[in-house]
């Protein structure tokens, strides 16, 4: 099996994870003063998330780091949510 990857699906993996990092930046945004994804406590939703960004875009040790990069800008031009990741 090849490690290398085309750009097409590159770009679609990227687009995918934008797609996602869109959504939550807009429930975090819609959610007031409310900083978890799930109201004023930390859930289960919370932890979920974090795992998920933790692994597709701050994951030093990724198998293909320019497409971590890509998604890790993604989420630090969403305010919000690159605010609730820190």
């Amino acid at each position: 099996m090849s490690d290398i990857v085309s750009e097409d699906k590159v770009k679609e993996t990227v687009d995918k994870a934008g797609k996602f990092i869109d959504q939550l930046q807009h429930r975090l945004a819609h959610n007031g003063e409310k900083h978890y994804f799930g109201g004023d406590h930390m859930s289960i939703g919370d932890i979920k998330v974090f795992s998920t960004l933790c692994s597709i875009a701050f994951n030093d040790g990724a198998k293909h780091p320019a497409v971590n990069e890509q998604i890790r800008n993604h989420v630090k031009n969403h305010g919000h949510l690159h605010h609730w990741f820190e």
